[in-house]
């Protein structure tokens, strides 16, 4: 497959070369895209209908269900049917128990539900309609959520899952889908109520694989045709409010009564339906059940009037993105990197993935805006889960575009590293309101000094990133450095503001005991400089002294991307180079000493941070311990020279209780540097500069 990708972008770069700027948004071109959605499921229409096995459903028994699915039905039996179908595909090994109330129906509709099996199936002596029939199946239902869905849907890969999965978050009241058309279109992502009642479904008609329409967002309300419900928060409002009964706002009314108990209402994207609207009700609001949405809406005025006159934005705005996050915080703050964060690869993008979420915990609305426009798995629907509108690029729009429609809303605009900063600094012009926060990650100048230093090369290179991040800081609001030192050198070169926001981290332990550990262990992404001459000057001048004395001491050199060089050194049994690993802790766990020979470089170091959080003694240069406030003999043993390094690894090897001492004083070291007193500190940050 990649061969032939080749062959294409090569054919491509003779012939057209100027098409080559669009490969990026050309999924089968390259392989790294991702597009959120999967293709849409449509089962064919159902003409006929008979008594044979091929037309059988047979569901699993649960006698004590997860979630109870409740389908009001009135005719239209070849919906109902498909519908079935979509959930008996696409709910795998999941606990749920189905109740359908018949809802008089006067088609098939009796004769399709003799062949469905393990359903529990209601018949109404009379027509009660869409709220009371759902009210009615409710008391019935064992299930401790209760999912509403209409018999007019068709449910997707997950559909169900992603719903009762965004209940493990906290004080969660009700989760609703994103709906979909039939060709594809977005129908409804969530939706918002403007202050006369009037209601908006977010997204109607556009691309459902936009940015703006796939982050989990609190919302006023999610159409009842699927929606979940704690079964206890339900019985506590007594289900849907009768007075708008036979149907329409009260799936709005809903909503608004869970966010009066203190509980979120959520649109969760991942969780996908295929409505076909209207097919009950119709579509013309001035006959037939229809009519009662422009009934019901005067009604639904007068029960919330204060709420939505003090609350609600106006409806002579009409700002649809400013609606959609009405709920997500009180400011906007777009963060710029370079990447998505990779939270378990590097410590810089583990450090910002920990201030974005200490900032969700504080009240805002995050954007993240990765320079390379791409959507990575996991990290980009992490970021999502979160309640982050990630940009990316996809075949309609790309990254860029997206983002310069969304400048207007943005409060606050955190650049990470000089790169983006100069890049995107335009922001400010496009928006004089918008407050830049330059955060350095480190100081580059310096860490391309000190490499200058130690191989003996020019100084041309550090001293015009010295000017570049100079005047990235003049021209910011505020500057965050990540160690007080750094911070204290930043002082020097601007009298800009300047905070300290360092790696964070927590406390994890050690479990296991000096006796049976063995080895060391050293940790970094190899597609950084120093990470690379840190393993090479450990296996090729610090090891070779202590296997002189113990032949036996093995070392990890665990982290993405390592270069050919480290994996030449591998040929000796005593190397181990594993590559990305996403689960490291069994390492930390097993290792008897962590190393971090690091010769140059700049700011904290995030290694240090994460021995430090499993209780693994440290030693390490002092370039490796800046900014970490760690003592010598304390909390860490310091080596900065090869011979030290190798006697002290010798010496902490065998001693368990200069081991044990380094162990327990790990949780101390890292009080500072906790995600709550980030959180304090961020917080005072920027209520400063939105003052």
């Amino acid at each position: 497959m990649e061969f032939e990708i080749k062959k294409i972008k090569k054919k491509l770069k003779k012939r057209f070369p100027i098409l080559l700027q669009f490969v990026k948004y050309i999924p089968f071109l390259n392989p790294k895209s991702h597009f959120l959605s999967n293709k849409i499921e449509i089962l064919k229409s159902t003409n006929k209908l008979s008594k044979v096995n091929e037309n059988e459903l047979f569901f699993e028994y649960n006698e004590n269900p997860k979630i109870s699915i409740i389908i009001a039905v009135y005719n239209n039996w070849s919906f109902t049917y498909n519908c079935l179908r979509s959930i008996h595909s696409q709910c795998i090994d999941q606990s749920f128990e189905i109740i359908i109330i018949d809802d008089c129906s006067t088609d098939e509709t009796k004769n399709l539900l003799k062949l469905v099996k393990n359903v529990k199936i209601v018949t109404n002596t009379k027509n009660l309609g869409f709220l009371l029939s759902s009210n009615k199946g409710a008391l019935l239902a064992k299930g401790e959520f209760l999912v509403f869905l209409n018999n007019d849907t068709q449910v997707q890969k997950e559909w169900l899952i992603q719903l009762q999965n965004t209940f493990n978050q906290e004080n969660i009241g009700l989760v609703g889908s994103k709906l979909i058309y039939a060709d594809g279109k977005l129908q409804e992502a969530g939706g918002i109520i403007w202050n006369n009642g009037t209601g908006n479904n977010y997204g109607r008609l556009k691309n459902r694989d936009f940015p703006e329409y796939n982050y989990l967002r609190q919302v006023d309300y999610c159409s009842g045709a699927s929606i979940m419900i704690k079964k206890s928060v339900f019985e506590k409002l007594n289900g849907f409010d009768s007075q708008y009964q036979p149907a329409y706002y009260e799936d709005t009314d809903l909503a608004m009564e869970v966010r009066n108990l203190g509980l979120k209402v959520l649109v969760q994207p991942k969780s996908e339906v295929i409505h076909f609207e209207g097919i009950s009700s119709g579509t013309d609001i001035n006959k037939g059940v229809k009519k009662y949405q422009i009934i019901n809406k005067d009604k639904f005025t007068l029960k919330w009037k204060n709420e939505l006159n003090n609350n609600h934005l106006t409806s002579n705005d009409l700002n649809p993105y400013k609606g959609s996050i009405r709920h997500q915080g009180l400011k906007t703050v777009l963060f710029v990197d370079s990447h998505i964060p990779k939270y378990d690869q590097s410590s810089g993008s583990n450090r910002l993935f920990q201030i974005i979420k200490s900032l969700k915990n504080l009240n805002y609305h995050v954007i993240f805006m990765p320079d390379d426009g791409e959507y990575v798995l996991p990290y980009s629907a992490s970021l999502q889960q979160l309640g982050v509108h990630v940009l990316y690029n996809n075949l309609e729009k790309a990254a860029s575009e997206h983002l310069q429609d969304l400048i207007p809303n943005i409060d606050i605009c955190w650049l990470c590293n000089p790169y983006i900063n100069e890049k995107y600094n335009f922001l400010k012009k496009q928006n004089v309101t918008i407050k830049i926060v330059y955060d350095t990650i480190d100081l580059h100048y310096i860490r391309l000094k000190r490499e200058a230093k130690l191989n003996r090369k020019s100084d041309d290179e550090w001293e015009k990133m010295f000017e570049i991040e100079k005047k990235c800081a003049e021209n910011a609001e505020l500057v965050i450095g990540v160690s007080e030192d750094e911070s204290s050198t930043l002082q020097t070169i601007t009298n800009k503001p300047i905070k300290t926001i360092s790696n964070i981290h927590t406390f994890i332990g050690s479990k296991t005991s000096f006796s049976n550990r063995e080895n060391l262990l050293f940790i970094g992404g190899y597609h950084h400089k120093p990470n690379v001459d840190a393993a090479i000057w450990l296996t090729k001048h610090i090891m070779p002294l202590v296997w002189q004395s113990n032949s036996n001491i093995c070392v990890t050199l665990l982290g993405s991307n390592p270069t050919d060089e480290l994996l030449e050194m591998a040929k000796d049994k005593r190397i181990n180079v594993t590559g990305y690993i996403d689960n490291v802790s069994p390492y930390f766990e097993k290792s008897k000493i962590f190393i971090s020979p690091l010769r140059y470089g700049a700011g904290m170091k995030g290694k240090i941070g994460q021995a430090l959080e499993y209780g693994l003694p440290i030693i390490s240069t002092n370039i490796g311990i800046e900014g970490m406030f760690l003592e010598d003999g304390k909390q860490i043993l310091v080596a900065d020279t090869a011979e030290i390094f190798a006697k002290k690894i010798l010496y902490l090897y065998e001693n368990e209780n200069v081991w044990e001492s380094l162990s327990k004083n790990s949780e101390s070291s890292l009080a500072p540097f906790t995600p709550k007193q980030i959180e304090i500190k961020l917080d005072k940050i920027f209520n400063n500069i939105l003052k």
